[in-house]
């Protein structure tokens, strides 16, 4: 972080899902304390957000991925995870026993695009590439593919509530592993003092894993 004359700089780096759904929180709890802060943030795939911290471009970054570069310092600061959705007229909606491994790959998914660590977990997930029907870098878009019926899609959880608790999706039962860490990273030359581990302090004391696996925020 520098000063400025409107203030500090705070150069951070996000994947989709904790940009859009957590870091805004953590980013106000620290502006709390530090009024003057003034964050810039890059939204991002998880790869990118190695790419861009490893160059320095931004001190701080927070990724879903399971690896990181080695020379980059990683805490894990909760985890996520992933579901399966489908539409509710779904052949797989009314199903009533976990889909198998072989079972999912023979059905074409709507998936996030290739350096995104939800494609990744369902990758590792799978131990195979998805068939895939739609590839996108948004996870809205690949939401509204789902709904739109492309196929079923892999996603953070955050991003269907509203269409889970409508009934306009359906969770799908399956037997994969799709539980993924959520991390910060940073340059290992790099000492964190200041705004930056203020910043990891809120994120590392505020994620907490529920029982289902999924990420919670503290008082959520």
């Amino acid at each position: 972080s520098r000063r400025t004359q409107q203030g500090i700089d705070l150069s951070v780096a996000a994947s989709f899902t904790i940009a859009e759904f957590v870091l805004p929180g953590w980013i106000g709890q620290l502006r709390t304390l530090l009024p003057e802060l003034r964050p810039r943030l890059q939204v991002v795939n998880s790869d990118n957000v190695d790419v861009l911290v490893h160059s320095g471009e931004c001190v701080l970054g927070f990724v879903e991925s399971a690896s990181v570069s080695g020379d980059l310092a990683r805490r894990v600061i909760g985890s996520d995870r992933l579901v399966i959705v489908v539409r509710k007229d779904h052949p797989w909606a009314r199903r009533k026993t976990p889909l198998t491994r072989r079972q999912l790959l023979t059905t074409e998914f709507v998936v996030r695009e290739a350096g995104s660590g939800t494609r990744a977990t369902f990758e590792r997930a799978l131990s195979a590439p998805p068939p895939v029907a739609m590839e996108t870098t948004s996870t809205t878009a690949l939401v509204g593919a789902v709904l739109a019926g492309v196929g079923p899609g892999v996603v953070t959880p955050y991003a269907v509530q509203l269409g889970l608790a409508s009934g306009e999706l359906v969770e799908v039962r399956h037997q994969l592993d799709l539980e993924r860490p959520l991390s910060a990273i940073w340059r290992r030359d790099l000492v964190l003092e200041g705004p930056v581990a203020a910043l990891l302090r809120i994120a590392h004391g505020t994620l907490v894993p529920a029982q289902d696996g999924r990420v919670r925020q503290s008082g959520v």
